[in-house]
């Protein structure tokens, strides 16, 4: 095996276990992602996902998504997309606006989306805006169909809301389907413990 490889998922796990150590909550978020194709240039998708807290103990939420997106160019696409959110205390209804810009250059690839959401909790009739802005940088391992990467994300609106902290690898098995493993943690705005979370998703091209 790549020796490469090997140290990029020994760092992985090292790092996953030190601080979830040290977590004061932890959690697993576990995600399936449909993706297809209306014409070159239009895309869809259909993404689900399931969120652990407490220690993987009790449910987080459970989001329903689908998306519309068109590609301007190689590099360059937007998508409107809307969740649909259920958490033990409520329910939300999300309406999600994103552009994403995405340079290559060898084996790395950088990218950074924007996205502004509004979200709107029924249980109190109230509605949030949110900018978030993720920026990634993944390299692929030659001679292998592994990509690890690093990815940062801000929550802002007027004011600074939390940061999620990514370290992942991405896995394509051929070119339909690929794999998505990550460790991320964050922390919000008035709270001093850390959120630790690890995930695992599944990616199916039709």
């Amino acid at each position: 095996m790549n020796k490469k490889l090997l140290l990029c998922i020994l760092l992985l796990s090292v790092s996953t276990t030190q601080i979830r150590a040290k977590a004061d909550d932890t959690g697993i978020w576990s995600s399936f992602n449909l993706k297809y194709n209306f014409s070159p240039r239009i895309y869809g998708s259909t993404y689900l996902e399931f969120r652990s807290k407490q220690n993987s103990q009790r449910m987080d939420c459970f989001i329903a998504r689908q998306y519309l997106g068109y590609n301007w160019n190689s590099w360059f696409k937007t998508d409107i997309a809307y969740d649909f959110i259920k958490s033990p205390s409520t329910v939300h209804n999300r309406f999600l606006l994103s552009a994403t810009a995405t340079l290559k250059e060898g084996n790395f690839s950088f990218s950074l989306r924007e996205r502004y959401l509004y979200d709107y909790k029924v249980a109190s009739g109230k509605g949030e805006n949110i900018l978030r802005s993720k920026a990634t940088i993944s390299y692929h391992i030659s001679g292998t169909n592994f990509f690890p990467y690093l990815a940062e994300e801000m929550f802002t609106w007027k004011h600074w809301m939390k940061t999620r902290h990514y370290i992942g690898i991405k896995l394509k098995v051929d070119k339909h389907s690929s794999f998505d493993f990550f460790y991320m943690y964050y922390a919000k705005q008035g709270q001093e413990t850390q959120q630790h979370l690890l995930g695992l998703g599944y990616i199916l091209k039709l």
